[in-house]
């Protein structure tokens, strides 16, 4: 088979592909950067202050990177479900939120990073990770916060699998990204019903902007 250009389709799908990751890939990223929400990188500053021996992650179901938009400084790793799909053949309703992998590998990402980190001492500060057990999945919420926007793809999900803190960000002016069609189970009319029904179960608190996640921080931690 072959295109209008005279290109396999094995080449053809290679060569947009190749394109997509070369350009459009950092194109966004960078554009991220300018475009980051008023507050965030505050926010992010301030926890930095605050809790100096936190790990700092981020869960993504697509290939944005908090990195590549200018918060590299701030986080300690990061879960692209995409890039999951790519490089290592991870099934997409597993890579992918609400499954429970992604928040299981981030659980494990953080454990690691504590334990291998040049800033190892993390690893033994009580008031940060005394509840993590290497080895194994169990997380007391009172030391694990999930930050978000959507409540059955991040609140329900980390409360259920992680059974830790939820904090839901949703701004009025924004208007929701809605799944083109990447993860369809996730995203079923139900599910979303449901979660949004039920959010009270799920979302521990609500803030309409990410500069205000410090001062819920210090209302559970100080």
């Amino acid at each position: 088979m072959t295109t209008l250009c005279d290109v396999c389709e094995h080449d053809a799908i290679g060569m947009a592909a190749r394109g997509y990751h070369l350009s459009w890939i950092p194109t966004r990223n960078s554009t991220g950067g300018k475009l980051l929400f008023p507050g965030v990188r505050e926010c992010l500053e301030t926890v930095r202050e605050r809790y100096p021996r936190c790990v700092i992650g981020s869960i993504t179901n697509g290939l944005g990177s908090a990195s590549e938009s200018g918060l590299r400084e701030f986080f300690d790793f990061e879960i692209s479900a995409d890039e999951l799909i790519d490089k290592e053949g991870v099934n997409g309703d597993v890579a992918r939120k609400p499954s429970p992998w992604p928040f299981r590998r981030a659980q494990t990402m953080a454990q690691t990073f504590m334990l291998e980190s040049g800033n190892a001492n993390r690893a033994s500060d009580d008031d940060v990770i005394s509840s993590l057990k290497i080895g194994d999945h169990k997380l007391e919420r009172a030391y694990w916060v999930h930050v978000g926007d959507d409540v059955l793809n991040d609140c329900k999900a980390a409360k259920v699998h992680l059974n830790c803190r939820t904090v839901l960000v949703r701004d009025v002016n924004v208007v929701k990204y809605v799944s083109g069609g990447g993860a369809p189970w996730a995203e079923r009319p139900e599910a979303v019903e449901e979660a949004e029904k039920n959010k009270a179960l799920y979302v521990d608190e609500e803030i309409v902007s990410v500069g205000d996640l410090p001062d819920i921080l210090g209302k559970w931690f100080n």
